[in-house]
């Protein structure tokens, strides 16, 4: 899909500026050189725990910022980045945790239902998942991505795993979907309205990779918000080409609570996590939210260290 400005000649960047909800860019950005700098530490964060899961036999996919920045954007200084983010099968999350503490990264938050844990390199916290979107959202999951990824150099100075990229564009969706579109950092829009135009780009492979993970519902709802709120035209062509919203009574009440606050934005969090196709996994990603939250209220009597091998800090928030 070929760039296009955005709709009634309106700049992207003032459309960001003038809504109220999305985080705006500022000091937390920092300079182009800062973000550069940032950008190549985090880089070699990242191969230093590659090495070691290689070593291990561990296979780790790195997604969203840090891969975002090296495919969606002339220069990597054009991108913020606070953390690293990587998938893992759910098998290896154990092992994860032990390879930590052999190597003396230091081991955060984590939590077995969520099936994430948090390690920090070189002071460098990196999110470590096994999921595809929020746990118990998508049909598809991180093994699938994985048989789809390609390794190679071409986006880091290493070998790694690299997601297909209609896959790594549907992640992006749902990570957006997952923060209700006006609570994402700024630059989690600018990844949104990059990939839709990126040469690569195929909305019908989007398409198809979102019925495949039952999220044809929540692509349908950040392609609106886009389309309505940052004035994004490729994003409204491709609201149009979806035809009829999915489930239009689920996206009619999503778009009721979108900027709500209080008890509101409650209901959105619980409303969102049932926002993908099929009932079923309705159920699975309310367990997955029942799960957290009995683990989060446990964690108020101390630190419980889980028999896999992943702790919950006392009070943790997700």
């Amino acid at each position: 899909m070929a760039r296009k400005s955005v709709s009634a000649g309106v700049d992207p960047e003032r459309a960001r500026s003038e809504h109220p909800g999305v985080s705006q860019p500022g000091a937390d950005e920092g300079t182009a050189q800062s973000r550069w700098l940032m950008q190549l530490h985090c880089e070699r964060v990242l191969g230093t725990l590659l090495r070691a899961c290689d070593e291990a036999a561990i296979d780790v996919l790195p997604v969203k910022g840090i891969v975002s920045a090296r495919t969606l954007y002339a220069d990597v200084s054009e991108r913020a980045l606070s953390d690293i983010d990587v998938r893992v099968r759910r098998r290896d999350l154990p092992r994860i945790a032990a390879l930590a503490r052999r190597h003396g990264f230091q081991l955060g938050a984590g939590t077995r239902s969520y099936g994430n844990a948090t390690l920090f390199v070189d002071g460098r916290p990196i999110d470590v998942e096994s999921h595809f979107g929020a746990p118990g959202v998508s049909r598809v999951s991180i093994d699938t991505v994985m048989a789809r990824a390609t390794r190679t150099r071409g986006v880091f100075p290493f070998s790694c795993l690299i997601a297909d990229p209609h896959d790594h564009a549907l992640l992006l969706v749902m990570n957006a979907y997952k923060d209700h579109m006006s609570q994402a950092m700024a630059w989690a829009i600018r990844d949104l309205e990059r990939v839709v135009r990126a040469p690569w780009f195929v909305r019908d492979i989007l398409f198809s990779r979102a019925s495949e993970a039952g999220v044809r519902a929540m692509l349908w709802i950040v392609a609106d918000w886009m389309a309505r709120e940052m004035l994004d035209d490729a994003w409204a062509e491709l609201r149009a080409a979806m035809g009829h919203p999915p489930r239009p009574h689920f996206i009619a009440m999503h778009r009721r609570l979108q900027g709500a606050t209080g008890r509101s934005e409650l209901a959105l969090r619980v409303l969102s996590r049932f926002g993908s196709d099929a009932p079923a996994q309705w159920l699975r990603a309310g367990a997955k939210m029942v799960g957290w939250q009995a683990e989060a209220w446990l964690s108020q009597f101390g630190d419980r260290p889980y028999s896999r091998g992943v702790v919950v800090p006392a009070r943790t928030r997700r």
